[in-house]
């Protein structure tokens, strides 16, 4: 909606940039956010991209990338391998595909290459190794395409189709909803990708400030606030219980005899073993080892 204003007011068919007066309307008060409350296990992640890589082989590197890069996915498919720095094992978010409204006839309509969301969206995001060996080994296949296919589209897009051309938005909507309904996951969205990027790097103690820089976020509190689902907390009861074991009232003793059974005739009548100090019910599975 942004871009379609700017377009407008630029060609002059509105006097005025619409989209700045809700920006100065809402200065200073904060808008209550819809978070989604999403998450996914590791054993979820693993059987999303072991599924993808051997059924729907298209999936599987966008998937990848938008799961340990935190991109929307119009930035993972405008990723080019000119944008990656092997020896920093760092990727630059430098670009968007989508919709071009500069009036330019490109041949891909709704896959040419816009800026960023916002100028935040400008980035270098620290990638592990072994994802960028996975980017080296789809280079290879690009390469071989390029030689044996004519009318090869040399783009230099790490996402693309066998010829060569761009992916849009849209492309993977059709596989990526058969994925999600073979694991369960109907709910879930391509975009809550970013949500399972940010609570990850969260949880494993990861400054909210460079979570915020990585996603391309003007402030660490927005990026907390939207796409960090908290974990659920567990309380420790244990001061709870101590304090009713001293609040509780004792049971009633009757007087009645008392006599003292030695320990050896319980442990006899009970079927322990006591030649090894600790008594171990003979009748049962021996307690594990106490950490």
């Amino acid at each position: 909606m942004k871009n379609i204003m700017e377009s407008a007011f630029q060609k002059k068919c509105i006097p005025v940039r619409m989209c700045i007066y809700p920006t100065i309307i809402l200065q200073g008060k904060r808008i209550k956010s819809r978070k989604r409350d999403v998450s996914l296990s590791i054993e979820q992640i693993k059987e999303i991209l072991c599924l993808a890589k051997q059924e729907y082989s298209q999936l599987f590197l966008p998937i990848l990338l938008s799961l340990v890069l935190g991109t929307r996915i119009s930035e993972t498919i405008g990723i080019r391998y000119s944008d990656i720095d092997f020896t920093a094992r760092k990727i630059y978010i430098q670009r968007q595909l989508g919709r071009s409204l500069s009036g330019s006839d490109s041949e891909f309509l709704v896959s040419s290459p816009i800026d960023t969301k916002t100028p935040n969206g400008v980035r270098a995001i620290p990638t592990p190794e072994w994802v960028l060996d996975e980017i080296i080994v789809q280079r290879a296949n690009y390469q071989r395409n390029r030689q044996h296919i004519e009318d090869f589209h040399d783009l230099d897009y790490v996402c693309c189709k066998n010829d060569g051309s761009p992916f849009h938005r849209k492309s993977f909507s059709r596989d990526f909803t058969k994925l999600r309904e073979r694991l369960g996951l109907t709910d879930f969205h391509w975009h809550d990708f970013r949500h399972v990027y940010a609570t990850t790097l969260r949880n494993n103690s990861i400054n909210m400030k460079a979570i915020s820089e990585y996603m391309g976020h003007s402030t660490p509190e927005f990026t907390e606030d939207v796409y960090v689902t908290a974990p659920m907390v567990v309380y420790d009861c244990t001061p709870i219980q101590k304090e009713w074991d001293s609040l509780r009232p004792k049971p009633a003793v009757a007087d009645v005899f008392r006599f003292t059974i030695p320990d050896e005739w319980i442990h006899s009548l009970l079927g322990m073993d006591t030649g090894t100090g600790d008594a171990t019910l003979a009748y049962g599975n021996s307690p594990k080892e106490a950490k």
